[in-house]
């Protein structure tokens, strides 16, 4: 139960964290902080960027839920723990490959985002063996 916990308060985490600034403007001191919401919508970065974020948020959100949906009908099936898993490695994917080639923007609640999704696919994991 413990990891289930830990699975679903690090998605909410993924989600609360795009209210705050997890990509930088620029380097060095002028640098401007942005916003997770902001960066889905700049054209400043790659368009790779805006998607990757999108599919890292829209994954966060379709498994809570997910975990909302099984915490009231009080049942898992297997199908809904295989949608767990497929949702956790799009954004595992999603993150490795924003990481790569955004890793320069990142700011530190960038790297807390990283590593959020890393945790949760990683409990998942553990979940489901």
């Amino acid at each position: 139960m413990f990891r289930k916990n830990l699975f679903i308060i690090s998605q909410v985490l993924i989600i609360v964290s795009y209210f705050f600034e997890i990509l930088k403007d620029g380097r060095g001191e002028e640098a401007n902080p942005v916003r997770g919401y902001q960066a889905l919508f700049i054209n400043q970065y790659y368009i790779i960027g805006n998607v990757l974020l999108g599919f890292i948020l829209l994954a966060a959100i379709l498994m809570v839920f997910l975990f909302v949906k099984i915490i009231i009908s009080n049942e898992v099936t297997e199908k809904q723990d295989q949608m767990m898993t497929i949702l956790s490695n799009i954004q595992l994917f999603s993150g490795m490959i924003f990481a790569t080639f955004l890793g320069t923007f990142l700011a530190f609640g960038g790297y807390i985002v990283i590593a959020l999704i890393v945790i949760s696919a990683y409990v998942n994991y553990t979940l489901n063996q």
